[in-house]
């Protein structure tokens, strides 16, 4: 099986979606805008040249488990991450009966990006910092996203697979059995989990969210 690792940095444009399933197993899809900067002839009121986006790319990325729980906890429209994970196509057919196929990140590493920002975080394994003047983070589990969205949670998170969307749970069992080949450094003591976005920027220029592509 091919494994083509890759990693993107750039920008939320809409907010995590997630699902729990009465499994225990936990969800999440998101939309990530990542482009590349070009210096511009345009200046600024102070004579500097002006910056502007170009060669977008617009690319979904799924994970699953605790990452995806932290995900839903801390990420939200418009924030800057850094994305992890492996690249692969999906394949599905149409209500007209037509092949279609696309790109998408399995992901088992995403961070945000702190050039901008400042956070509070908790692990869940309960070691916590919080800067001076940021709320204390709460963290989010997978049974009070499950009882909030009408789904009664029986198993925990981490060791089971979505029964009812089979494509996307042998990805999910595919990347858990290449971690293991190739085990990803610890990030535990880095989850970032609460009932919101916990950053503030720190400084004037905060990122903007690019549109969404039609097609």
């Amino acid at each position: 099986m091919t494994y083509l690792p890759i990693t993107l940095s750039g920008n939320l444009i809409e907010d995590p979606v997630s699902k729990a399933f009465d499994t225990g197993s936990f969800l999440t899809r998101l939309r990530l805008a990542a482009s590349r900067r070009v210096r511009t002839d345009s200046v600024d009121t102070n004579g500097n040249n002006m910056w502007a986006d170009t060669d977008t790319l617009y690319i979904d990325v799924e994970c699953w488990g605790q990452l995806a729980l932290n995900v839903q906890a801390s990420l939200r429209k418009g924030v800057p991450v850094i994305v992890s994970g492996r690249l692969v196509s999906e394949k599905w057919t149409d209500k007209e009966n037509v092949t279609r196929y696309k790109h998408i990140i399995k992901a088992n590493q995403i961070a945000l990006e702190l050039n901008r920002h400042q956070v509070a975080y908790r692990s869940t394994a309960s070691q916590a910092h919080t800067p001076d003047g940021v709320d204390d983070v709460k963290l989010l589990t997978v049974e009070e996203y499950g009882k909030k969205h009408g789904v009664t949670v029986t198993q925990n998170t981490q060791n089971t697979k979505a029964p009812e969307d089979s494509q996307a749970s042998q990805n999910a069992q595919d990347d858990q059995q290449g971690q293991q080949a190739k085990p990803a450094p610890s990030t535990s003591n880095q989850s970032v989990a609460g009932d919101g976005v916990l950053n503030r920027p720190s400084g004037a220029n905060a990122p903007r969210p690019q549109p969404a592509m039609a097609g």
